[in-house]
């Protein structure tokens, strides 16, 4: 999705395929069973989340290490903010899960699909008029809610939260782009509760995560693994409270994700 071909007129109404354009960029997930593109070419990912049914603060870290890797801007949908109590800013607890600067902290957008309609269309409009976007998000999030606000005739089919499971139901089967009345395209892709990175490569990790390994500067060996090395440079900027430990752990499991995987392909 989101290829950009070259045709070769053959027929009145008829064209062959005469190449496909190097792309841009790709954003994909994978896992050790299989291989989910979502889209080429894209200038913007959107993530929605909501306080109901519960965010997954993985899935928020994932899409934002793999929008990183792929240099393409994140912007998160805070919907649902009418279930907030006014003190509320889920935002702000999103925003606490990246480690980035105020600078670089991806833009965030808080909307309330069921009683401001016509202002969260009116607000992602300016965000989207004009680009490729892919929509992205957990099941239950609005997701196809906010596909038929922006795109009045796709027809996308929405659902309610599942009571016993406290989750959304699956609406989206396939992936649609479509084109947005003002200019500009939304891609819209089923929701998902996983978001698999083991295609990532030791030095793009490495490269997502330099914010952190800054630190290394310090390690005692030029070969810290960062894991319980002495004189870790990391870890000192831990324990100096500099870093939270919990970011030491998600890069360590992303890197043994993506080694398990070369692994699995080595071995056939």
């Amino acid at each position: 999705m989101g290829d950009r071909i070259l045709l070769d007129p053959s027929a009145p109404g008829q064209a062959w395929v005469a190449g496909i354009q190097p792309r841009r960029n790709l954003l994909f997930r994978s896992d050790e069973q299989r291989t989910k593109l979502f889209a080429a070419n894209l200038d913007l990912v959107v993530l929605v989340v909501a306080p109901s049914p519960p965010l997954s603060p993985e899935l928020v870290l994932r899409t934002w290490v793999a929008c990183r890797a792929a240099d393409i801007p994140l912007l998160l949908v805070i919907n649902k903010a009418d279930l907030l109590n006014p003190d509320e800013r889920l935002d702000l607890q999103v925003l606490h899960l990246l480690p980035v600067d105020p600078a670089d902290a991806p833009q965030t957008l808080s909307i309330s699909l069921l009683e401001r309609p016509e202002q969260a269309a009116s607000d992602l409009g300016e965000q989207l008029n004009g680009k490729v976007s892919l929509i992205l998000g957990q099941s239950g999030m609005g997701k196809s809610t906010l596909v038929n606000l922006l795109v009045p005739d796709a027809g996308a089919q929405t659902g309610e939260i599942s009571e016993a499971l406290n989750s959304g139901r699956h609406t989206t089967t396939h992936t649609r782009m479509h084109m947005l009345p003002a200019g500009g395209a939304l891609v819209d892709s089923p929701g998902f509760q996983a978001f698999g990175l083991s295609h990532l490569k030791a030095d793009t990790l490495d490269g997502v995560f330099d914010w952190m390994l800054r630190e290394r500067s310090n390690c005692r060996f030029y070969n810290c693994k960062h894991v319980n090395e002495p004189g870790c440079g990391i870890i000192a900027a831990e324990l100096a409270g500099r870093l939270d430990p919990a970011w030491r752990s998600f890069y360590l499991s992303l890197h043994e994700e993506t080694r398990q995987a070369r692994k699995r392909d080595l071995l056939g």
